[in-house]
């Protein structure tokens, strides 16, 4: 789950954990993007790529997932 979150446009840092139980699998991720990526595109990539993925090799048809989304800060220059 982790290498196809890791494919998802904008995506610098993932972190996956697995909850709950063989029944009644969930997932919590973390994502960090880069500045500037289209957050309408994540969703739609997590949702049609990562997570069908996700409920297809759990075996279920619903997965219960929560996502925390991070933004890279943008760096600072230093005044000369």
């Amino acid at each position: 789950m982790r290498a196809d979150a890791d494919t998802v446009t904008g995506v610098h840092r993932v972190r996956v954990r697995l909850v709950g139980d063989p029944e009644r699998p969930g997932l919590r991720l973390t994502l960090s993007l880069r500045e500037g990526t289209d957050l309408r595109q994540v969703w739609s990539e997590l949702d049609s790529l990562v997570l069908a993925r996700a409920r297809e090799a759990l075996g279920v048809t619903t997965l219960r997932t929560a996502v925390r989304i991070e933004l890279d800060a943008v760096a600072r220059q230093r005044a000369q």
